[in-house]
């Protein structure tokens, strides 16, 4: 068994608007499970955000991090099914637990701790270089990439896509447990997410500027 070396994960908090300015980088979001995935010479870990184990679940998935140059590592990232048009699937992974699915991908977006060192006083964008490093090809486990800045093209250009939205992050700070304020998300919703007596939208809304009501559906609650 590996020890568990984090008190929490990180959590993002939902807003209606996406943050602006250089600060912040910004992130697809994954419609997939959250895994923190954790090696120690020869064992492998992944754990869910409330630490139930699921590596025999994503057997694949723990094949590939025993895999990375890195003897001792700590990654958090999400587990996801990537569908022919680059989409992910809730559905889809949810399938994996009973057929394998080929398209399993863990994509990794930091880097908590790797070999004796310990990463998460660092700023995020150093921890994301030095995951870069670890995780150079897109195979099994990805790197989650960002761009700098221009978070509200990046959310139009998820939304137009019909991808799940973005995650905005403060480039300068720390890995900090719990739900803040340095990591915030932004979704997308489609018609067929609305609920009844919503207003009539197009069939893809960007919530920051959108008067449709939303109903809450089982993506919008992981």
């Amino acid at each position: 068994m590996v020890s568990r070396p984090v008190r929490g994960v990180q959590l993002a908090t939902l807003v209606d608007r996406i943050p602006e300015g250089n600060d912040w980088l910004h992130e697809q979001k994954y419609d997939g499970y959250r895994i923190l995935a954790l090696r120690d010479g020869d064992q492998v870990q992944l754990l869910s955000r409330r630490f139930n184990d699921w590596t025999d679940k994503f057997r694949p998935i723990a094949s590939a991090i025993r895999g990375l140059d890195a003897r001792h590592v700590v990654l958090d990232g999400e587990v996801a099914v990537v569908l022919a048009d680059g989409r992910t699937s809730f559905q889809a992974l949810q399938g994996s637990f009973s057929t394998p699915n080929p398209n399993l991908v863990y994509f990794a977006f930091d880097l908590l701790a790797i070999d004796n060192e310990d990463l998460r006083a660092l700023p995020l964008e150093t921890r994301k270089q030095r995951l870069a490093q670890l995780v150079p090809k897109p195979e099994v486990v990805r790197y989650s990439e960002h761009i700098i800045g221009n978070g509200p093209a990046l959310f139009r250009a998820a939304c137009e896509r019909g991808l799940e939205g973005i995650v905005s992050k403060r480039r300068d700070r720390p890995y900090e447990p719990g739900r803040g304020t340095s990591w915030v998300k932004t979704k997308c919703v489609t018609r067929q997410e609305l609920g009844p007596g919503s207003a009539p939208c197009s069939s893809v809304i960007m919530i920051a500027t959108s008067s449709c009501t939303p109903a809450r559906s089982a993506a919008a609650t992981r």
